[in-house]
């Protein structure tokens, strides 16, 4: 980085054997370009990013004939793409994303004949997708997503045969998606969301790579999915909301498409008969639970219906060849409807079927009329299915596992949420404040156990949930989630944050809604759109953030309406969606699972490093602790750099990484809690977190004094407060703790000698 500038300087033209030049970052810096850099006949890599040109794209640009990599990701270029880019011949990346870019993309780009990625992604672009692109065969990665691209996707791109992702998303295509798509069966991600394509899927069965599939937001998309489609062995993400595309109800097809994590999907041909607990689709199913009591409903239902009486339903529920369950539900206590009607409890057949039935492999056979009593021209179908049994999708899970956190504050310490939260670990199936978890989150069984109080120096929910995940991390041996909970309720302010989507910690004020809000993004559920929420769904089923299907209340034995509030929303009342709860529990079939399979490793002696971006974007660090913990490294990415180096500068670890998004968070704010292996010998001198324009560092002169006191027996933190050791036992009040002392720099030698 070469931070001391303000502008590329033009002398760097002189370096005649220069072949990599990286400005990456550098948001001080400012265009426009230098003629002089275009002599750098040698120069092979040329990154930008980030960086702030402004203005168009130098012409001059293609005298670079040695350029392999053209990095102008956030430089804020305007003007069309000039067609001179086409002579750099031996060009292998090309990004020109997010900028102002105008005009068509000039077919000349597709004489970058060695060109591997492309990415020309949120532009103002005008004009189609060049046919002539399709002589890019050595591309791997193509993404012109958000850029006003318009006209039908090229059957050309049917040569590309070695992409590896397609991103064509929220353009304005149409037509059908060309079948030479099936020619690319080296992809692993197609994303053509938010267009108006039209007409079937092409088979892609062959992509035995793909693991993400993006169709949704296409109303034209129509038909049954191919049946080949079961050959997607490795499909995680398959997205088909807002199309007439469906599920065919081939039993290998359902039974493939229950195997995929995360999925909206439709039905073909729903059946007039469902199960639900929570909520429920005919069109979008929605799995049931193990172990929880459900409500059959049968609609029975003729358009020649001139009120005659419902009919007798009888239900039979088997598991394997054992019928464990029947019920028969007497006819006569209202009129036959003329179509299904799902707004109304008296206008099906009702039954509640007890969660011992509920079990994974439940089938049923439905029966309408067994007597025979209704008259036949009525044409009411008398078994459903007409011939062997219904496959009914029940899910097992384990008991929820949930960490409950009280923090008190040293001004203020609301000691109520110390019993609150010991009431809510001792009955979490029967305790109100956990009411909504139960009734609308997909949870069957609870696990809850209370920590120990801990005492902290703020009443900021933001800093407060950065201590839950930072406790979380030096005290979890597994995969449970953290609720870190404080009272008062405020007037105002912030109610609740969780430290991302999906993620492990989250902070609530004792609110029984905001409670299963903060945890509905733990299980990876984003903002519905609906009173100003931040950072919504793209695939949200409905824009205006309603659930969109029948919600049943068990509680109350009454039906909640389509048009109600989802729980992700900032909408008053509310319950959940079909999608947000599918979501939720694909989340945790899989991340649960995995993540159990995976807790015996062992904890390392780390660098706990957190910090983040306050609302106005500013940069900070807290004091850095080294603690046995389980590790935890930043994701790769490009927007932040995370270094720490030791007294004889050494640099030990080098991140570059981007920001998590913190849902319910204000403005620009951020946080991270990371746990660094200690590989290295001797201290820290600095930690420095930078952004490229400004940074923050911790060092021998910083003067932060924090102090965190665990008990001795179980581990567990007690108070994190922000003085030292002595002012920080005399607020806690318990002797016997051990303290963790840090004024930004770790010092791990005196560490071990006060322990």
């Amino acid at each position: 980085m070469l931070s001391s500038f303000t502008i590329v300087p033009p002398e760097l033209g002189l370096l005649s054997s220069l072949r990599a030049l990286y400005f990456g970052g550098n948001w001080g810096l400012s265009g426009p370009l230098p003629e002089e850099l275009f002599d750098l006949a040698s120069l092979e890599v040329l990154d930008l990013y980030r960086v702030g040109l402004g203005g168009p794209l130098p012409a001059g640009i293609a005298k670079l004939t040695s350029l392999e990599v053209l990095e102008l990701t956030g430089t804020g270029l305007g003007g069309p793409i000039p067609p001179e880019l086409g002579e750099l011949a031996n060009l292998r990346y090309l990004s020109l994303g997010y900028n102002d870019l105008i005009g068509e993309i000039p077919p000349e780009l597709a004489n970058l004949t060695k060109l591997e990625g492309l990415a020309i992604l949120r532009n103002e672009l005008s004009g189609g997708i060049p046919a002539e692109l399709g002589k890019l065969t050595e591309l791997q990665g193509l993404n012109l997503r958000s850029s006003g691209l318009t006209g039908t996707i090229p059957a050309t791109i049917g040569n590309l045969t070695k992409l590896d992702v397609l991103w064509l998303s929220d353009n304005e295509l149409t037509g059908p998606i060309p079948p030479t798509l099936g020619n690319l069966n080296s992809l692993n991600r197609i994303m053509l969301e938010g267009n108006d394509l039209s007409g079937p899927l092409p088979d892609i069965g062959a992509f035995t790579e793909l693991e993400r599939l993006w169709v949704g937001n296409n109303p034209g998309l129509s038909g049954p999915l191919p049946a080949s489609l079961v050959g997607l062995g490795k499909l995680s993400d398959f997205q088909a909301g807002g199309t007439d595309l469906c599920a065919p109800s081939d039993p290998e097809f359902l039974a493939w498409l229950e195997g995929v994590e995360s999925k909206w999907v439709a039905r073909c041909g729903a059946p007039s008969v469902y199960l639900t607990q929570t909520v429920q689709s005919s069109r979008y199913p929605v799995p049931l639970l193990a172990e929880r009591p459900a409500l059959l409903r049968v609609f029975v239902s003729s358009p020649r219906a001139a009120g005659e009486l419902m009919p007798t339903v009888r239900a039979t529920f088997f598991h394997g060849d054992a019928e464990v369950h029947a019920v028969e539900i007497e006819g006569g206590h209202a009129p036959i409807p003329t179509e299904v009607d799902e707004g109304s409890l008296t206008r099906s057949a009702n039954a509640d079927i007890p969660g011992d039935v509920l079990r994974p492999g439940l089938e049923m056979v439905i029966e309408v009329d067994p007597e025979g009593t209704t008259d036949p021209g009525l044409a009411i179908a008398a078994r459903i299915p007409q011939s062997g049994r219904m496959a009914v999708d029940v899910r097992a899970l384990p008991d929820f596992p949930l960490t409950l956190v009280p923090f008190v504050t040293e001004r203020n310490p609301d000691r109520s949420v110390l019993a609150l939260t010991s009431a809510m670990a001792q009955d979490p199936h029967g305790h109100p404040m956990l009411q909504h978890t139960r009734d609308l989150l997909p949870v069957s069984g609870m696990d809850v156990t209370r920590h120990a109080p801990v005492t902290i120096s703020t009443a900021n929910g933001f800093t407060v949930v950065q201590e839950v995940e930072f406790i979380r991390q030096m005290e979890s041996d597994g995969p449970r989630y953290w609720l870190g909970i404080m009272g008062p309720v405020p007037d105002r302010g912030l109610l609740g944050v969780a430290t991302g989507v999906p993620s492990w910690s989250s902070f609530s004020v004792p609110l029984p809604r905001t409670i299963a809000h903060e945890l509905g993004h733990n299980l990876g559920m984003w903002h519905a759109p609906c009173g100003g929420a931040g950072g919504p769904d793209p695939f949200f089923p409905d824009t205006n953030g309603r659930i969109g299907s029948w919600g049943y209340d068990r509680t109350n034995h009454r039906l909640v309406s389509p048009y109600a509030a989802d729980l992700m929303s900032y909408c008053r009342g509310g319950w959940i969606s079909s999608y947000h709860f599918s979501r939720g529990l694909g989340h945790r079939l899989a991340t649960e699972v995995d993540s159990a399979s995976s807790s015996s490793r062992a904890k390392t002696r780390s660098v706990m490093v957190w910090g983040g971006r306050d609302k106005d974007g500013r940069l900070f660090l807290e004091p850095a602790f080294i603690a046995d913990a389980l590790p935890a490294l930043p994701p790769s990415g490009r927007g932040f750099r995370l270094t720490g180096s030791t007294d004889d500068g050494e640099e030990v670890f080098s991140f570059n990484f981007d920001m998590p998004y913190v849902p319910d968070a204000d403005g620009e704010q951020s946080a991270f809690v990371y746990a660094i292996p200690v590989t290295w010998s001797g201290d820290l001198a600095t930690i420095s977190l930078g952004d490229g324009g400004t940074s923050v560092r911790l060092d021998q002169d910083t003067d932060s004094p924090m102090t965190i006191l665990r008990d001795p027996v179980t581990g567990q933190v007690r108070a994190i407060l922000r003085k030292g050791r002595a002012a920080a036992m005399e607020v806690v009040g318990e002797p016997g703790l051990v303290a963790m002392f840090s004024r930004g720099i770790p010092r791990e030698a005196e560490e071990r000698r006060r322990r």
